[in-house]
């Protein structure tokens, strides 16, 4: 680091006492393109080495001893679980409920759509194994990976091999086994084995560091327990059956914002256009993140740990640039969603420093929504919602005009309130006020989506309320009710009453807007219960707020 602040390339830095860390210059070339991005930001450093303890710890100081504002780490723990929130990923939700931005590195263990993958995530399957594999436990089965008891290694992992289940930490009962055969399934190189009884954690590793296991296969046992979902990940490997969910660990923490790479060289020295050119580097981890406990180990569906339970989060959020070029030895250029989850925190610095009172959602919305999209329209498992663009959203900050003043450009539903006032179907609650906070009561539901389906300058027919025995027949809304009921949208709420006056909360209006987009007589599918941890499967609007989440409205 003194060979780059000596060069003018990197300031100050103020690093936490005794955590100068022993990762060699990673720490260093990071800090150089924060500040490279956001010059006028003052620079802090913590290891992340020490342990996960130690690490969670260093995360809670930046914040609370240092005082940042936006914190990064592009480290992983190979036994952090993908299924449930680890120390660090708590330290994580503590630090962004305090008001930071906590950036990671989305990891670089490749992805499907490039036939990168080197994990495969799905339901136990048992099947038998091969004559030659493992004869001395007779009468074994192993998972079936697409008609075979085994899955081939493609490309060697570097580091080691990992299977995690979907039991809780500290508490699985379910016992799954990992070996390592050669490429003719006679020998086994290496296995682990450890008893799962009830107090340990669901996890498997084999290191693989000192041998090259490209060909060999990889067998999957369970001896004891249920059924259950898996994880098997070859960390930088390649696997010849695979899937995508390569993200894990505090990198698919719900507070963390995941950034994956895009090589910069694709946009020729000029800015990023968003082309077909333009895509996630190859060895970028790919989403989505399914997780099946809380941080404390209670189920999110209780009773459905398959792959069609818990509760699926949409991973990474954002792409930014790397193989960009540092002063700092051995990083020139610099690979990786390293680079990139460094690129996307100088930005938010550098937008902290236009607007210093931006708050953290508002900062994070304002970058989802001028990122230039990539993939699929919208989020997508690969870029998230596109590449960080640190001009758009500074032109947003420096060049909007609300028409709102409680509702600022970096508002999260700005533009979509601004896009509803355009179209006359929403007002605000005074001349220049909007009234975020207050509650939207069913008589202005019903004008809102009567306004939505057919105008804002919609009136409906002269009707007497002829359904509803709490709706007063002066009120100047009466025939919107009545038209709404007449086009099927709304039933009541019980006993003929309307539930005139009263607030609209979010399950009801997950029907009122599934009936105005698909018609009075649509009826969703079952729920599943694996969408929102806070939605029972026994609520009446379970399967209403399902597939309001699958079309893209919430």
């Amino acid at each position: 680091r003194d060979r780059v602040q000596a060069s003018g390339d990197l300031p100050a830095v103020s690093v936490l006492a005794g955590q100068a860390g022993s990762f060699g210059s990673e720490g260093t070339a990071l800090l150089e393109i924060i500040h490279d991005i956001a010059p006028g930001a003052t620079l802090s450093f913590a290891t992340a080495a020490g342990g996960q303890a130690a690490f969670a710890q260093n995360i809670l100081d930046l914040r609370h001893v240092e005082g940042c504002q936006v914190i990064m780490d592009d480290v992983e723990y190979y036994s952090e679980s993908p299924f449930q929130d680890g120390i660090i990923a708590q330290s994580i939700e503590e630090v962004v409920r305090d008001g930071a931005l906590y950036f990671a590195s989305a990891g670089n263990s490749g992805n499907l759509r490039s036939g990168t993958s080197g994990v495969w995530e799905g339901d136990y399957r048992p099947t038998a194994l091969p004559s030659t594999a493992l004869p001395e436990i007779p009468g074994l089965s192993a998972h079936d990976f697409e008609g075979e008891g085994y899955n081939r290694i493609t490309a060697d992992p570097p580091f080691g091999i990992t299977l995690f289940w979907s039991d809780p930490l500290g508490a699985s009962a379910t016992d799954y086994d990992l070996f390592l055969l050669d490429a003719n399934l006679e020998n086994v190189l290496a296995h682990s084995t450890n008893i799962q009884d009830g107090k340990q954690d669901p996890y498997e590793f084999i290191d693989s560091r000192f041998r090259n296991d490209s060909g060999n296969v990889l067998v999957i046992t369970r001896t004891g327990g249920g059924d259950r979902f898996l994880h098997l990940n070859t960390l930088q490997g390649r696997l010849a059956v695979a899937t995508d969910g390569q993200l894990k660990g505090h990198f698919g923490a719900e507070a963390t914002i995941a950034v994956a790479p895009v090589n910069v060289q694709l946009a020729a020295g000029g800015p990023f256009t968003g082309g077909p050119g333009e895509s996630v580097a190859s060895y970028g981890s790919d989403g989505p993140r399914r997780v099946f406990y809380r941080a404390d180990g209670t189920a999110l569906t209780p009773g459905n740990l398959s792959g069609s339970g818990g509760v699926l989060r949409p991973k990474p959020d954002i792409t930014a640039a790397d193989r960009v070029a540092t002063a700092t030895v051995g990083f020139n250029p610099f690979a990786g969603s390293s680079a990139a989850a460094a690129h996307a925190s100088g930005i938010a610095a550098l937008l902290l420093q236009r607007d210093p009172g931006l708050r953290r959602e508002n900062l994070q919305a304002l970058l989802a929504m001028t990122a230039l999209d990539l993939g699929d329209e919208g989020h997508d498992r690969d870029a998230g919602y596109g590449i960080v663009m640190a001009d758009a959203s500074l032109r947003t900050l420096q060049d909007c005009t609300p028409d709102f003043g409680d509702i600022p450009c970096s508002h999260p539903a700005f533009s979509a309130i601004e896009a509803a006032l355009a179209a006359g179907t929403m007002t605000g609650c005074g001349h220049t006020s909007f009234c975020p906070a207050a509650t939207h009561s069913r008589e202005e539901m019903a004008v809102t989506l009567l306004r939505v389906l057919h105008g804002a300058a919609h009136t409906p027919p002269d009707r007497p309320n002829t359904r509803f025995v709490d709706v007063p027949a002066d009120s100047p809304l009466a025939d919107c009710i009545e038209q709404l009921a007449v086009e099927g949208i709304t039933r009541g709420c019980g006993d003929s009453n309307y539930c005139y006056g009263k607030p609209t909360t979010r399950a009801p209006v997950a029907i009122f807007l599934l009936r105005s987009k698909y018609g009075g007589g649509y009826h969703p599918p079952p729920a599943t219960g694996a969408v929102f941890s806070d939605v029972s499967n026994h609520s009446p609007a379970a399967a209403w707020i399902e597939q309001l989440a699958r079309d893209g409205i919430t």
